[in-house]
C-alpha cells in the first residue's frame, strides 16, 4: 500500500473536518493537533476527535475552503486555508484564514500545527455584550466559547456519562481512564481518594449504593475560568439503597490537564440522597 506524502495527509484532513472520527484516524497515536495562538492542544486520535466533536458543537457548519498548499516535501506541508460560517449561539459570522504545517510519519499525521487570527476569533464567538478578550503571545479565545473549554466541557459530560452508565463511558471504555495517574478525587463522608487506584476504591465503595442515577443533563450551569478549572452544577434523580431522589442537586468542580485527563474533581452534594436523615433534620420527613 502506497504511503500517503504530507500534501495529500493536509487535504485528506481538511475534507474530512465534519466527520471527526475520519479526520483523527489520520493521525498517529502520538500525533498532535495544536493551535498555540489559541492555547488549545490534544494528542492521540481519541483526544483529537474529541477536540474536533466539541467544536463542530459550537460551528455545526465549519468547514474548509480555498485550500493553497504553498510548501511540499514528502513529509511536511505548509498551507493556508479559510473557513467562513455561522455561530449559532453569537449570530455572527465566523471569517477566518488558517495557515497550518503538517509534518508526516510512516503515512499519519505526527503534527498539525494551526495558527489563526484569534481577535476575529473572540469577535465571533462573543456575545455583543460580552467584555473584550484581550490578546498577547498566549491569548484564549473566549472562555465558554473556546475551543480548548469545549474539550474539557466534554471530558466532564464522558465523565458524568460513565456514572450513569455504571462505569462505562460513551466510548465503551472504563470511567478510571479519564483520570490521569495522580488525579485527586473528594467525595462528601469518604475524603479524598490519590491516584487510580485509590479512585477505584472509592467507587467500589460508593457505587454499590447506587441502584440507578440519572443526571438530567439539559440544566448543567457551567462555569469555566478559560484555563485548566471547569466547575458544573445540576441535578440528578435516581435511586439510591435507602430509597429513591428527585431533584438532587451537586457541584462538581474539575481540573483537567493538556492531555485531556482529570486531575482534579471534587464533588459537593449531600449523600443523605433518599433524605432519611430527619432525626436531625426533621423537616426532611415531611419534605414532598
Amino acid at each position: 500500500m502506497t504511503t500517503k506524502l504530507a500534501t495529500e495527509l493536509l487535504q485528506d484532513y481538511l475534507a474530512a473536518i465534519q466527520n471527526p472520527a475520519a479526520a483523527a484516524a489520520l493521525f498517529a497515536e502520538d500525533g498532535v493537533l495544536e493551535l498555540p495562538t489559541a492555547n488549545a492542544r490534544a494528542q492521540g486520535p481519541a483526544a483529537i476527535q474529541k477536540f474536533l466533536t466539541g467544536f463542530l458543537g459550537m460551528v455545526p457548519g465549519f468547514k474548509f475552503h480555498n485550500i493553497r498548499v504553498l510548501i511540499e516535501t514528502p513529509d511536511q506541508a505548509f498551507g493556508e486555508y479559510d473557513v467562513e460560517v455561522l455561530v449559532p449561539a453569537t449570530g455572527k459570522l465566523y471569517k477566518q484564514s488558517y495557515a497550518g504545517r503538517l509534518v508526516a510519519e510512516n503515512g499519519k499525521i505526527k503534527l498539525l500545527r494551526e495558527a489563526l487570527d484569534t481577535l476575529a476569533a473572540s469577535r465571533a464567538f462573543s456575545p455583543d455584550d460580552a467584555a473584550p478578550v484581550p490578546v498577547s503571545g498566549q491569548a484564549n479565545a473566549a472562555a465558554a466559547n473556546s475551543a480548548a473549554d469545549e474539550q474539557r466541557k466534554a471530558v466532564v459530560v464522558d465523565y458524568i456519562k460513565a456514572l450513569d452508565n455504571g462505569g462505562t463511558t460513551p466510548s465503551g471504555g472504563s470511567v478510571i481512564d479519564l483520570f490521569a495517574d495522580d488525579a485527586q478525587v473528594y467525595f462528601p463522608k469518604w475524603g479524598v481518594a490519590k491516584g487510580k487506584a485509590e479512585i477505584l476504591k472509592l467507587f467500589m465503595e460508593f457505587g454499590p449504593t447506587l441502584k440507578a442515577i440519572r443526571h438530567d443533563y439539559n440544566s448543567f450551569v457551567w462555569t469555566l475560568s478559560g484555563g485548566s478549572r471547569v466547575a458544573v452544577e445540576g441535578t440528578s434523580s435516581g435511586e439510591h439503597r435507602d430509597g429513591p431522589w428527585v431533584g438532587g442537586r451537586w457541584c462538581d468542580v474539575f481540573e483537567i490537564n493538556k492531555d485531556s485527563k482529570i486531575e482534579r474533581v471534587f464533588i459537593y452534594l449531600d449523600p443523605d440522597y433518599a433524605g432519611k436523615d430527619t432525626a436531625r433534620y426533621p423537616w426532611l420527613a415531611t419534605s414532598v
